[in-house]
């Protein structure tokens, strides 16, 4: 299932305000097709990196201790161009970046689909990437 391109969708997707200013630096939305495969992406420039519910504990900073959400971080940087967003860091997992795995699709042995979004404290930029193969 693909997901709008409303930034604001985005930061709701990842209980991040949205009372401040943001802006999409760059986008990709596949064109639909019939079986739902996808590779959507949007690079948001954040005021703020604030939450709308006071208790969010669903952002983790750097390496992921479930070897299937590592997986995803990673796989997910690749297809997005992590480095073109996140001013050259191409470490998925490193300290400066965050992830909220939102959900994840395998099969036994491969990914097959992924809702994440990423923010890089450095840059304070959001990457939004859902997939389907």
């Amino acid at each position: 299932m693909s997901y709008s391109p409303n930034p604001v969708f985005t930061l709701n997707h990842g209980n991040i305000t949205t009372e401040q200013n943001f802006e999409v630096i760059y986008s990709q939305q596949s064109p639909p097709v019939f079986n739902g495969d996808h590779l959507d992406f949007y690079c948001i420039q954040l005021e703020k990196f604030e939450f709308q519910s006071p208790k969010e504990n669903e952002w983790i900073f750097g390496k992921e201790s479930n070897p299937l959400f590592s997986e995803a971080r990673k796989e997910i940087s690749r297809m997005a161009d992590i480095a073109n967003c996140f001013d050259g860091e191409t470490n998925a997992e490193s300290e400066n970046i965050a992830s909220k795995i939102w959900s994840i699709h395998a099969g036994r042995n491969h990914l097959e689909g992924a809702v994440v979004i990423m923010y890089h404290k450095p840059t304070n930029r959001l990457l939004y990437v859902s997939f389907q193969t």
